[in-house]
C-alpha cells in the first residue's frame, strides 16, 4: 500500500518498521559511494542506468533482508514470504508500492539531518 493510501496509524506503524532498514542501506559506505557517483547534471537515462547496474544489485546483495522488511511493511506480507515469492509477484508489488511521497520523506529526512 503507498503512504499516500495509508491512514495515520497505518502510516505511523510502517515508518517506524521501514526506519531502521533504510536507515541501514543509506548509512552502508558501498550505497554512499554509489549515490556519489551519481551526477545528477546527466541525462536521466545515464542516473537510471547507474542505479539499474550498480545500486539495485549492490542493494540486493548486501541489503536483501532490510529490503524485504521494507516491502513486508508496505504490502502487508511477512519478509519470509517475500523471499519465498514468486520474484515477478516482488517486482510487481515493489511498482506498487514505491512511490514520489516514500522516496521524498526519507529524502526530507536526509536532507535535515545533513543540515544539522
Amino acid at each position: 500500500m503507498k503512504l499516500s493510501q495509508m491512514s495515520t496509524d497505518q502510516l505511523a506503524d510502517c515508518l517506524c518498521i521501514i526506519s531502521e532498514p533504510v536507515s541501514n542501506m543509506m548509512q552502508d559506505e558501498g550505497t554512499l559511494e554509489i549515490f556519489q557517483s551519481i551526477d545528477p547534471n546527466k541525462a536521466k537515462l545515464i542516473v537510471y542506468g547507474v542505479i539499474a547496474g550498480k545500486l539495485i544489485p549492490y542493494l540486493l546483495k548486501s541489503h536483501r533482508q532490510n529490503l524485504y522488511i521494507i516491502i513486508s511493511a508496505l504490502t502487508g506480507k511477512k519478509p519470509e514470504g517475500i523471499a519465498k515469492q514468486n520474484g515477478l509477484v516482488t517486482l510487481k508489488d515493489c511498482k506498487e508500492i514505491f512511490d514520489k511521497d516514500l522516496i521524498d520523506f526519507f529524502k526530507s529526512a536526509a536532507t535535515s539531518s545533513q543540515a544539522e
